[in-house]
C-alpha cells in the first residue's frame, strides 16, 4: 500500500492472517493455471498455447502473495512488479486471445474486465480519506484478486 492511505503503517497488517480468506485470494491464480495445465489438458478449442498461459497465470500468485500479503503495507519492490507483472499478463491474455473470440467470448472477456476495474476501484477508494476502511479493502482486493482466474476458467469452460 503506497503513500496517501488512511492507514499509515497500522497495527492491522501486522495482524492479517496468512490463512485469512483474503491472504489465500491470491492464490486463485495459481488455481486457475493448475486447472488450465492439467484439468483442460484436453481443451480442442483453446486459443493459444495453453502450457505458456496457465504456466504465466499460475506464476501470477507469487507477485501478488508477495505484494498485497506479504509486504502489505510496506514500501517494497513487490508492489511494482506484481502490477506491471499483472498489466503485461491481462495485455498478453487479451492480445494473444481477442481476435479469435466469438461475440460471447468477447462480451465475457469485457465483463470479466469491467467487473476487475471495478473491484481495483472500490478497494483503491477504500485505502483513502474519508471513505478508509481495512475491512473494505480486504473484501474489494479480494474480489479484484478472484475476478480474472474465475473469468477466465469460465471461459476455458466455454470453449471446452
Amino acid at each position: 500500500v503506497r503513500g496517501g492511505n488512511a492507514w499509515g503503517r497500522a497495527a492491522k497488517f501486522d495482524e492479517l492472517s496468512a490463512f485469512s480468506p483474503y491472504a489465500l485470494s491470491s492464490f486463485t491464480y495459481l488455481l486457475a493455471g493448475l486447472v488450465l495445465l492439467t484439468v483442460f489438458s484436453g481443451a480442442r478449442h483453446y486459443k493459444g498455447n495453453r502450457v505458456l498461459d496457465g504456466s504465466l497465470i499460475a506464476l501470477q500468485s507469487f507477485f501478488t502473495l508477495m505484494a498485497d500479503v506479504i509486504y502489505i503495507g510496506r514500501v517494497s519492490i513487490w508492489h511494482a512488479l506484481d502490477r506491471t507483472y499483472a498489466t503485461s499478463l491481462t495485455l498478453f491474455l487479451v492480445t494473444t486471445k481477442a481476435f479469435w473470440l466469438d461475440t460471447f467470448e468477447l462480451a465475457l472477456f469485457g465483463g470479466v474486465l469491467a467487473i476487475g476495474a471495478y473491484c481495483l476501484t472500490q478497494s483503491r477508494h477504500t485505502r483513502s480519506e474519508p471513505t478508509a476502511s481495512f475491512e473494505g479493502f480486504l473484501f474489494w482486493h479480494s474480489m479484484w484478486h478472484l475476478c480474472f482466474p474465475l473469468g477466465y476458467m469460465a471461459w476455458c469452460v466455454y470453449i471446452w
